[in-house]
């Protein structure tokens, strides 16, 4: 029999290949619509112009979105804003993958709720939490997380939370 010692260096590569895939996942406690209403410093509906030029070199990489708003619900926002979302590619090349992080395409409409970032530009509140993609079932339209990406841990479900 081997001592474990010696297996060690082959059973790791196998562990790491097992556990991996939830170490990627994006977790969330649901949050009820109220509470992240409390957080957001803005709430709108806006339709996204276009995708813009990754982040400048040395700042985090994230996806910036260049987005008309359509209707303030809550807050002073009009024309147009800059909503930043963590993850995507630096003009350095530094990339970053954040899984279940809101993505949109031009043309899209969405609900979000915002805060306020110190370099003018908008967060989402919660990150996939705060962002309603618009979606038309049955010739009705609809504002929906997507949480395709993302598991849901603890938490008992609240209403205005899913």
């Amino acid at each position: 029999m081997r001592p474990l010692s010696r297996s060690l260096p082959f059973l790791l590569p196998i562990l790491a290949a097992a556990v991996a895939p939830a170490a990627l996942a994006t977790s969330y406690v649901p949050v009820a619509d109220a509470d992240l209403a409390a957080k957001a410093e803005a709430i709108a509906v806006v339709r996204v112009i276009e995708r813009l030029a990754p982040s400048p070199a040395g700042e985090e990489p994230s996806t910036r979105y260049r987005a008309a708003v359509e209707e303030a619900v809550s807050g002073r926002l009009d024309g147009e804003i800059v909503v930043r979302v963590p993850g995507g590619t630096s003009a350095d090349g530094t990339g970053w993958d954040v899984a279940a992080a809101p993505r949109f395409g031009d043309g899209e409409r969405a609900l979000l709720f915002l805060v306020e970032r110190g370099d003018g530009s908008w967060g989402i509140a919660d990150l996939m939490l705060g962002a309603f993609h618009e979606v038309v079932r049955d010739g009705e339209r609809l504002a929906v997380r997507d949480l395709a990406d993302a598991t849901r841990v603890g938490g008992a479900s609240a209403a205005g939370s899913e």
